[in-house]
């Protein structure tokens, strides 16, 4: 084996070797010869192995301005590759470098000649990138797959740069890049959109380099039908994967991708920058920063930046900044930030600040801005305008209720729904004071709150006398129709549980109440009118000192132990 060298008489000041313009004719020679005189001329070295050029053929060289690598090419074909070390110019075989070559160089901003740190520097087609270092310096290896391969050098502020390769022989270059020329604007208010690289998950999984990247290459995005990879960066798509929207994404461990349009399965999570479409399904969590139209589903955590259209569940959370329309449902909590068309469950918490149009199910808590629907909760429903629907759960609060509250604290600053609870507190509706007489008390006070459609009454009867006390505390519903300013018809159902001397076997009394009410002033009205009574007594007689409330002559029996009467009423009402 044999090398040669040829001589270098002349420095290039910086020019790399293989762009270098040459002109030089030579008669025709053996290829070796060839390649002294051209390196003898130009000032340089080659160095191969003579058992891989064929140095005994005879070739005719004619140029005038061509690239050192364009007159190579033309003499030795394109089965080989170059490497420039110094002053030298190495020549080999392009299988000895396994199809695989060399691209690197260094970044210069055109306008201040300053090195340009942290450019992104890929290639398309192979989705193989690098960013610069602190003096600009890049390296890729690259495959040797197709006759030419298009670099590009992004950075934020700076024109895009894309300029074509020669692919099989290493190659170093230096590139100049323009700044984007500043226009002054007239000032104006920025709300910045929320990057998923700003979440707390995209902090913890995204590196900072591949958070460089996203932001030089926020213009760059192409589909691909699939990507594979293990962690973020690792992969198919390598560190472009960011870029890149697939049909089919398969992540071992995690991925991070630029969307799905089809289906993505993550052993612990997928992150995708854009929207994804169809399926998407992760052991831990699925974060996205655009749409869902389809399912999403994560052992803890789904968390979506934009709108969802379709069926989201999480063993722990679901959260939505945008509006969710479909069924979404979470072990622990669910949280939509704009509106909700459908449905929403979770173990414990329901939050919407927008409107509801739709059903919101939870074991403590549901929490929107306006329902057209149902709440249904173990503990608390909470609408911060209007219910038009209903809510349930042991305490309802809303501002304006146009549905139904059924629960035992039922809340609203005004109503005209229906509230059926045990205590209904309107702030600007329905509240009265009711003192009165009838065949069974000698004093009923009954507090009555809600509206004129459906109100609760909550009462407390006494009845006092030698052998014929009785105690009564109860409750009702009624209703006020209103025949004019002054006169109102009254008709209230009510159940009162009766102490009469003993614990262990309480009687019951059934009342249906009608009266004619007249309004005196604005605060006073009275009322009088007839009832019907259904009393279940005790088996026993009362002990000494209380007696029975049922007529002793004029009731009827309606069966077993139970009687029944016609009886009457009146009393004043306050408010």
């Amino acid at each position: 084996m044999t090398t040669l060298v040829v001589s270098l008489t002349t420095p290039l000041y910086g020019q790399h070797l293989l762009n270098k313009k040459i002109s030089i004719t030579l008669s025709p020679q053996t290829l070796g010869k060839a390649l002294t005189a051209i390196g003898h001329k130009e000032g340089f070295y080659f160095s191969y192995n003579s058992d891989m050029i064929p140095g005994d053929s005879i070739v005719h060289v004619s140029v005038r301005e061509k690239t050192l690598k364009e007159v190579l090419r033309s003499l030795l074909g394109s089965g080989y590759a170059y490497r420039e070390t110094g002053n030298y110019i190495i020549i080999r075989p392009k299988a000895a470098d396994g199809g695989m070559y060399v691209i690197s160089g260094q970044v210069i901003d055109k306008a201040t000649g300053d090195k340009v740190p942290n450019a992104s520097v890929y290639e398309s087609n192979q989705f193989i990138s690098t960013l610069t270092d602190a003096q600009g310096y890049f390296h890729l290896r690259l495959h040797d797959r197709s006759p030419r391969s298009i670099l590009t050098i992004s950075r934020v502020h700076f024109n895009d740069t894309t300029f074509m390769l020669q692919p099989g022989y290493d190659q170093a270059l230096t590139v100049y890049i323009s700044p984007i020329r500043s226009i002054r604007l007239k000032p104006v208010t920025v709300t910045p959109t929320s990057r998923i690289e700003g979440m707390w998950l995209g902090k913890l999984f995204i590196s900072s380099k591949q958070k460089i990247q996203d932001i030089n290459l926020s213009r760059f995005f192409v589909r691909q039908p699939f990507q594979y990879s293990i962690v973020p960066g690792i992969g198919t798509h390598g560190k472009l994967s960011a870029q890149v929207v697939n049909k089919f994404s398969m992540n071992i461990l995690g991925g991070y991708t630029a969307g799905v349009n089809g289906f993505e399965l993550g052993g612990l999570f997928n992150i995708d920058k854009k929207g994804v479409r169809y399926a998407q399904v992760a052991g831990l969590f699925n974060t996205v920063g655009g749409n869902v139209k389809g399912v999403q589903v994560a052992g803890l955590y789904n968390g979506v930046m934009d709108s969802v259209q379709g069926f989201q569940v999480a063993g722990i959370h679901n959260k939505v900044k945008g509006s969710f329309t479909g069924v979404q449902i979470a072990g622990l909590s669910n949280h939509v930030a704009g509106n909700l068309s459908g449905l929403m469950l979770a173990g414990i918490t329901n939050r919407t600040p927008q409107n509801v149009n739709g059903i919101q199910i939870s074991g403590i808590l549901n929490r929107a801005h306006r329902i057209d629907g149902l709440q249904l909760a173990g503990i608390w429903n909470s609408s911060e305008t209007t219910v038009q629907g209903a809510q349930l759960a042991l305490i309802n609060r809303t501002r304006n209720l146009k549905g139904w509250q059924l629960g035992l604290l039922n809340i609203s600053d005004t109503s005209s729904g229906y509230h059926i609870g045990l205590v209904n507190i309107v702030r600007h509706g329905f509240h009265r004071l009711s003192f009165g007489w009838n065949e069974s008390f000698d004093m009923n006070i009954a507090y009555k709150s809600g509206n004129k459609k459906l109100y609760t009454v909550l009462l407390a009867s006494v009845r006092v006398g030698e052998n014929r006390k009785a105690f009564a505390l109860g409750y009702g519903l009624g209703n006020e129709s209103t025949f004019s300013p002054r006169l109102s018809l009254v008709t209230e159902l009510s159940e009162r549980v009766i102490y009469n001397g003993q614990w262990n076997d309480l009687p019951m009394l059934s009342r249906l109440q009608t009266a004619a009410q007249v309004r005196l002033t604005d605060k006073i009205s009275l009322f009088a009118g007839p009832s019907f009574s259904v009393f279940f007594p005790p088996a026993q007689a009362p002990p000494k000192g209380y007696g029975s409330i049922s007529p002793s002559n004029h009731y009827f029996s309606l069966g077993d132990r139970l009687k029944g009467w016609l009886g009457g009423g009146a009393g004043i009402t306050f408010f």
